[in-house]
């Protein structure tokens, strides 16, 4: 004896159109619309979901988690970034501090030619060429030690710039990621 199995008539989800499922149908595209669908049977009930939903919340979940790790790199990115340019700073410190070395022969050149202009012989002017000689070198040596400055603080402001332009793109894709996690 063979027992007949009767089909159940559900409503495709994508036209509306009445479908007749067999039992052992678990998968199958709609006569009418084309839409491919999946039988859902929980429970004792039967239902039809359109297969692109399905895919579509796979998909929710898969962009979640990519966000929420995409989050975390990010912070770890912005926290070496500001390492990096600490580093970058301090190293930019430590090439002016060699001119610093410089900075206290400044008083010493002037002074001693002004030694050597005050107390030469007025009669002779070796003295006084001297003296000037060790006057323009100071001057030079300021010059040069300010000159110094200047470029440490344009090399730092460099930095400092561009650390926080990356650190502004970084905050900014971290935002993203946290709306996209916020909204699934």
């Amino acid at each position: 004896m063979s027992v007949e199995l009767k089909g159940l008539c559900l409503k495709c989800p994508n036209c509306g159109a009445t479908l007749e499922v067999a039992p052992d149908l678990n998968q199958f595209s709609c006569g009418y619309c084309g839409s491919e669908q999946v039988v859902l049977r929980r429970g004792g009930t039967v239902a039809l979901s359109l297969i692109g939903d399905a895919i579509t919340k796979v998909q929710v979940g898969t962009d979640k988690t990519a966000a929420e790790l995409a989050i975390k790199r990010l912070r770890d990115d912005l926290t070496k970034e500001a390492v990096q340019c600490q580093n970058l700073i301090s190293m930019a410190k430590i090439k002016n501090s060699s001119m610093d070395v410089w900075s206290p022969r400044v008083p010493f050149f002037i002074g001693f030619g002004l030694f050597f202009i005050l107390f030469s012989n007025k009669n002779s002017s070796f003295g006084i060429v001297i003296g000037i000689i060790f006057i323009a070198i100071g001057i030079w040596i300021a010059s040069a030690w300010r000159s110094q400055l200047n470029e440490y603080a344009k090399e730092a402001s460099k930095i400092t710039e561009a650390y926080k332009a990356r650190c502004a793109s970084i905050s900014k894709e971290i935002d993203e990621k946290l709306n996209l996690v916020k909204s699934s």
